[in-house]
This record gives C-alpha cells, sequence and structure tokens, in this order.
C-alpha cells in the first residue's frame, strides 16, 4: 500500500514536471509569434531599385551637400561623401546618379548656376586612406554645363584636410550675379582648403 501511494505521488510530481514544461513551450512559441509579426525581413533593394540599377545595401553614407537650381526649384542635385553627385528633376521626388566625368567617389559641396539650372559646380574630394598624389589628382572644382549628364575637372585643389582627415562642409563657392551673359554667369569664387581662394570671370 506504501509503494502504491509513493508510485502514485512520483507520477503526479512527474505530470506536474511536464505540464510546466509545455506551458513553457507554449509561453515562449506564443511569443516567437508575437516577434515575427513585429519583425519582418525586407530586401536590400526594391524591385524598381534593382530594375532601375541600384546596387542597394548601404549606398551612400553622408549627404555633404544639396542645392536647388533657382531658376528651377524643381531641378535639384546632391553630393555624397562616397556615391557622387544626383539628380532630381521633379523637386526631389525621385532621383538618379550623374556621375559620368566625376572620378572622385564624392565630394563637399554643390552649388548651380542662379540663372542657368544646367550649370553645376562641384568640390570634389575623394577621401582618406591615398597614396602620396592620388588624392590631388581627383579633388578639384568640377562642372558641369549639361545638367550633370556629365562633368569636366576644370582645376585641381585639395578641399580636403589630409593631415587630420576632417571634411569640410558648407557651401564652397559664390557667384556673382550682376555677371550673367544672358547664358551663365561668369564670375565665380571657390575657396579652397591649402591653396585660398580663386575666382573664375569665365564661367
Amino acid at each position: 500500500m506504501t509503494k502504491s501511494v509513493e508510485n502514485k505521488g512520483v507520477k503526479e510530481k512527474s505530470g506536474l514536471k511536464f505540464t510546466k514544461v509545455l506551458i513553457t513551450v507554449i509561453i515562449l512559441s506564443l511569443a516567437a509569434i508575437v516577434l515575427a509579426q513585429e519583425w519582418q525581413q525586407i530586401p536590400l533593394r526594391t524591385a524598381k531599385q534593382k530594375a532601375a540599377g541600384l546596387k542597394g545595401g548601404e549606398g551612400c553614407q553622408q549627404i555633404m551637400d544639396i542645392a536647388y537650381a533657382p531658376s528651377n526649384p524643381k531641378v535639384v542635385y546632391l553630393i555624397s561623401d562616397t556615391s557622387q553627385t544626383w539628380k532630381s528633376s521633379d523637386g526631389g521626388f525621385n532621383w538618379k546618379m550623374c556621375h559620368n566625368g566625376l572620378h572622385a567617389n564624392g565630394g563637399f559641396s554643390i552649388v548651380v548656376d542662379p540663372n542657368n539650372e544646367n550649370i553645376v559646380f562641384v568640390a570634389s574630394c575623394i577621401g582618406r586612406g591615398l597614396s602620396p598624389g592620388t588624392e590631388k589628382s581627383l579633388s578639384g572644382i568640377c562642372r558641369s554645363v549639361n545638367g550633370a549628364e556629365s562633368w569636366q575637372m576644370v582645376k585641381k585643389v585639395r578641399f580636403f584636410e589630409k593631415s587630420k582627415g576632417q571634411k569640410h562642409q558648407g557651401k564652397f563657392f559664390a557667384f556673382d550675379k550682376s555677371s550673367f551673359d544672358g547664358k551663365r554667369t561668369k564670375v565665380i569664387y571657390a575657396g579652397s582648403y591649402e591653396e585660398g581662394f580663386y575666382k573664375s570671370t569665365d564661367g
């Protein structure tokens, strides 16, 4: 009789432990379902981005500068530190990369001629970790005269403090609006890091 009672007690304890384990498993399963509902895996790029040829992922680290065209506020340009220049023709709703001829991987400043939406200047710079002379060859004033469809280096000059690895943001250019000749603003000023101010009188 005593053994029967003891066996019964053991069975009850085992059943209680099993019930506790089962309840724990159910609770954890419900918690996993709730978490799964709150978090969903998303692709690094959408189907539209893939079709447009965008690689997805990080893309760029920082937007260093953004400028709209005073003569047409729907036209906007931006420069990033690692993915060069981008343009929007609809006030910023859609963007496309425009880097043909721009060999630096980014820049610090971008400006638009106040009288011509297609003339754009960039203070381009490649950045850190460079072999001697490389940064200077790719850093400088780049100009586009066709709405960023292509770029040309018009002055090699450093916009990067190489010794401290610092990035300098802000507007590096200024236009003399009174010098507009009907097509472009001809007098432009530019400030560099090492070589002071520059002036162009032919746009």
